[in-house]
């Protein structure tokens, strides 16, 4: 009993150890200088995207976005996903409660054209460490995938091979190589884990939504 206990304390170390590792590896990239200064895939679009929330508060593409990105990658953003907006609202302190206005067709307005939810996972970091905000928030995220799939794999009875098992199926995969992408996969699988472990939990819940759903559908009826 004590070797296996002290077999699961020792794994669970490794685990950590590895975690911070990712985090602090990601932490401490210089990401313009390790892709010279030139984006891959959606890259500009989410590297762009989350400097707007950190700075600006606002996913609207104008002439100091641009600013912000050329001075660190000279070239500027390639392949930008933009679209023009008309009819949505947008903060106004001129409009009077509650500072809302309808966008009109005239106005020669920019935005970026991607799903906000990885950016504004992001924005915090790039607001406190700059563009390294970026790849330190994919590695908070491997992590927490990594540790979330070994407590899956602990609580099937892999006993001490989880933290192995987790490795295997975290790390030994295409998912590392995101860690210096802005883009949102590893985002992506780490939600994925978390339901896998919200179900673990609580298996029955989409039962329990049915039954919930269900019976507000007879009271309304009734």
């Amino acid at each position: 009993m004590r070797a296996e206990a002290a077999g699961r304390r020792a794994s669970r170390a490794a685990l950590l150890l590895v975690a911070a590792a990712i985090v602090a590896a990601t932490a401490a990239l210089d990401l313009p200088s390790a892709s010279n200064r030139e984006f891959w895939g959606d890259g500009a679009t989410y590297y762009s995207m989350a400097w707007s929330l950190a700075r600006d508060l606002d996913l609207r593409y104008e002439a100091r976005d641009l600013e912000r990105v050329r001075a660190e990658y000279p070239g500027g953003p390639q392949g930008l996903f933009l679209k023009k907006s008309a009819g949505g609202l947008t903060v106004d302190g001129a409009a009077g409660f509650p500072w809302l206005r309808r966008v009109r067709a005239d106005e020669p307005r920019l935005y970026y054209a991607k799903a906000f939810l990885y950016p504004l996972v992001a924005a915090p970091a790039v607001a406190l460490l700059g563009t390294r905000g970026l790849t330190a928030t994919n590695g908070v995220l491997l992590a927490a995938a990594l540790v979330l799939a070994a407590s899956i794999l602990r609580r099937r009875g892999f006993g001490s091979w989880a933290v192995a098992g987790a490795a295997v199926m975290v790390l030994l995969t295409v998912a590392p190589v995101y860690l210096v992408w802005p883009s949102p996969e590893i985002l992506g699988l780490t939600l994925a884990t978390i339901g896998m472990y919200g179900l673990l939990l609580k298996p029955d819940i989409f039962d329990q939504l049915h039954v919930a759903a269900h019976g507000e559908r007879l009271g309304g009826a009734v």
